[in-house]
């Protein structure tokens, strides 16, 4: 983590030269930033954080002098783009637009977008019943009735002419051949039908193994319904926030993706207001 750490510091240093190199000796750099944890804290109007801390650092590598000013993001670009400020320690997100106007520092921090929505409540007990009507779980258990009735009757062919007392002849001993796969499948063992002759054994064992892979199987895709019905969003792609009310905070690097999908959306001043106001709508 120190020799990441030097080798982050180094970089900036080399990208930072030709800017520190047209300020005279003499002369005070002018440093801007925007309070915004964990990169830049303000605590009694003490500044503490990653951004201030890697920048300490640089300042006293190259023994220079600075003074530093707080503003908040609009100011802060604008400042940069008139030159009122010389370097700006906030963690900008590197955008095209941006690279156009200002030049950027290799990124020592990468993340994507992130929304936050409100939580949703499930019933556990609609959720199994949606589960239990829907397509997905149809499709599982419809090939599963399927196999079920081939097994059964397979071994009923095998076993009515010599096993007639519990397999019988026609429609009821298709039936016994059937309740033995369910019973068989299910692990029951009642015991009231049992295959005696060596071609429906034979049956019989093959389906055992085959039963424990499907009803394995059947239990994997229940779970996973349910599972992921519990972290299914609302929002899966980029239309679906056509569909809702949006926020963010102006003059960012999420301002500007949905401005680039023309997405409407409500400014707030800062993370805190935005997430209360997605609380209030939960509420409501």
């Amino acid at each position: 983590m120190k020799t990441q750490r030097y080798i982050i510091q180094l970089i900036i240093i080399l990208l930072l030269l030709p800017v520190l190199n047209a300020n005279s000796a003499n002369q005070e750099l002018k440093v801007g930033f925007q309070v915004l944890p964990p990169f830049i804290i303000k605590n009694n109007n003490q500044y503490t954080g990653v951004c201030i801390d890697l920048w300490n650092k640089i300042a006293d590598s190259l023994n220079i002098d600075y003074s530093t000013k707080e503003y908040n993001l609009q100011e802060l670009l604008q400042a940069v783009e008139k030159g009122d400020v010389d370097i700006s320690i906030f963690p900008f997100t590197v955008t095209a637009s941006r690279m156009k106007k200002f030049g950027f520092t290799q990124p020592f921090y990468i993340t994507n977008l992130a929304f936050a929505t409100k939580a949703e409540k499930y019933n556990t007990l609609l959720s199994v019943l949606s589960n239990i009507f829907s397509f997905g779980f149809l499709k599982v258990i419809i090939p599963l009735f399927l196999i079920i009735l081939i097994f059964g009757f397979i071994v009923w062919l095998s076993e009515h002419k010599h096993n007639s007392k519990q397999f019988h002849k026609g429609i009821k001993g298709i039936g016994d051949g059937i309740w033995w796969s369910v019973v068989t499948m299910a692990t029951v063992g009642y015991g009231d039908k049992a295959p005696k002759s060596p071609l429906g054994r034979i049956f019989s064992m093959i389906w055992m193994f085959t039963a424990v892979i499907l009803i394995s199987s059947l239990t994997a895709s229940i779970s996973s319904n349910l599972t992921v019905n519990k972290l299914k969003s609302e929002i899966s792609s980029i239309d679906d926030l056509r569909m809702i009310s949006v926020g963010c905070i102006p003059v960012t690097g999420t301002a500007e993706f949905l401005d680039h999908y023309k997405i409407q959306y409500t400014g707030f001043n800062n993370v805190e207001e935005g997430l209360a106001a997605v609380t209030c709508m939960a509420m409501s």
